[in-house]
C-alpha cells in the first residue's frame, strides 16, 4: 500500500471514531416509520406504503465524476428534490459505494457529512431515503462500513440501508454474478451486521444477475422478516415493452408478490443499449397494474440528472425531459388509494 493509500485508511478509521452511535431524527420525520408485514410494505397504521421514487444526487457518493454531475447533482440537490416531490414522488435512492468513501475524492469525513446533509434534507421533507451502497465487491470492510451506515440513521425510520446494490455483478468476483448460494451467504451477513447495529428499519435486498432474476428467494431465505427485495429492468434496446417482456418480469419477480414485497429498486432507458421513452410508458403501465392487481409495492426510476440517456431532467436547469415526463404520467401522478 502506498502512502495515499495509507492515508487514506487513517482517514477512514478517523471518520468511524468520529462518529456519533446515530443521529437525531428530524422533527418532521415519521414516528414511526413503515415495517414489511407478510407482502407488504405498511406504515403504523397498517395502510400499504407503495413507493414511487427516483435515484437522486447520483454522482457524488458513487457512480463516478464527483466533481462533475456529481457535484452538480448535490448543489442542485434541494431544487431537484422539490420538484421530485411535486410530482407524488416518496422515495429518494442515493448511490453510496465503500470505494469512494474508503479512496475517493472526498475523503471519509466530507463525504460522511454531506451524505448527513442528504439524508436531512430528504426525510426532513417526509420522503424516505433508501441509501443503496454497491460497486464495492464483498469484504470485511464493505460489510462493516454497510453496519457503520445502519447504526449511524438507526434513529431515523425514513432512512433504509440497501447493502448490496447489483450483488457481485458489478464489482467483486463476477463469477458469482448469477450464483444464489453465495448471494444467500453474503446478503445474509448485511443483514445481521445491519441488525447488529439496532436498525430496524426495512433493509432492501437486490438478487442475482444485476438483480434482473429473484424468482429463488424462497429457496434461499436470508432470516429476516423486515426485507423488501428489489428488482432492476432495463429496455435493453426495446423500441417498446411487449407481452413477451410482462411474461418475463412475471416468472422472473412480479410473481413473488403473493409472499413478498416486491419493489422495481431501478428502471431506466439506457444500459449500454438505448429504449425510448415509449418502452418505459409501457413498463410503468405495466407497474402501475402489478401494483393494483398484485400488491407490487412499488417503482424507483433511474435517474433524476445523468450525462447518458436514463437522466429525467436537463442538465441546465432542471425542467423535465421526455423520460421524466413519462415518469410523471404513468406511474408517480397515478393514486393507489
Amino acid at each position: 500500500m502506498g502512502a495515499s493509500g495509507r492515508l487514506s485508511s487513517v482517514l477512514a478509521a478517523l471518520a468511524f471514531l468520529l462518529l456519533p452511535a446515530s443521529l437525531p431524527v428530524t422533527v418532521s420525520a415519521a414516528a414511526d416509520g413503515y415495517q414489511v408485514t407478510g407482502n407488504r410494505i405498511v406504515d403504523s397504521t397498517g395502510a400499504p406504503f407503495i413507493v414511487k421514487g427516483a435515484d437522486a444526487v447520483f454522482g457524488r457518493f458513487a457512480g463516478g465524476d464527483v466533481n462533475g454531475y456529481g457535484l452538480h447533482n448535490y448543489q442542485n440537490a434541494q431544487r431537484d428534490l422539490d420538484n421530485l416531490q411535486s410530482q407524488g414522488v416518496n422515495l429518494i435512492r442515493v448511490s453510496v459505494a465503500y470505494v469512494d468513501y474508503a479512496t475517493g475524492p472526498l475523503g471519509p469525513i466530507e463525504y460522511l457529512s454531506e451524505l448527513d446533509q442528504v439524508v436531512s434534507w430528504v426525510t426532513q421533507r417526509g420522503m424516505v431515503m433508501e441509501v443503496s451502497q454497491g460497486e464495492s465487491g464483498f469484504s470485511t470492510a464493505v460489510v462493516d462500513f454497510v453496519a457503520m451506515l445502519a447504526g449511524r440513521y438507526a434513529g431515523n425510520p425514513l432512512v433504509w440501508i440497501k447493502p448490496d446494490n447489483e450483488p457481485n455483478c458489478v464489482s467483486g468476483d463476477l463469477t458469482y454474478c448469477g450464483d444464489w448460494t453465495y448471494w444467500q451467504s453474503s446478503e445474509q451477513q448485511f443483514v445481521q451486521a445491519i441488525r447488529a447495529a439496532g436498525n430496524t428499519q426495512p433493509i432492501v435486498v437486490n438478487c442475482i444477475w444485476w438483480s434482473f432474476v429473484c424468482d429463488q428467494i424462497a429457496s434461499y431465505p436470508l432470516g429476516d422478516p423486515n426485507l423488501v427485495y428489489g428488482a432492476h429492468r432495463y429496455g435493453n434496446g426495446n423500441a417498446t415493452f411487449d407481452a413477451a417482456q410482462a411474461a418475463s418480469c412475471d416468472a422472473l419477480w412480479a410473481n413473488l408478490t403473493s409472499s413478498y414485497p416486491v419493489i422495481v429498486d431501478e428502471v431506466g432507458l439506457y444500459n449500454g443499449m438505448t429504449s425510448p421513452s415509449s418502452w418505459g410508458a409501457g413498463f410503468l403501465d405495466y407497474a402501475t397494474d402489478w401494483v393494483r392487481t398484485r400488491k407490487g409495492s412499488g417503482v424507483i426510476a433511474f435517474s433524476d440528472s445523468w450525462s447518458d440517456g436514463n437522466s429525467m431532467t436537463d442538465y441546465t436547469d432542471g425542467s423535465w425531459n421526455d423520460w421524466g415526463q413519462t415518469l410523471i404520467t404513468h406511474f408517480w401522478s397515478v393514486s393507489f388509494r
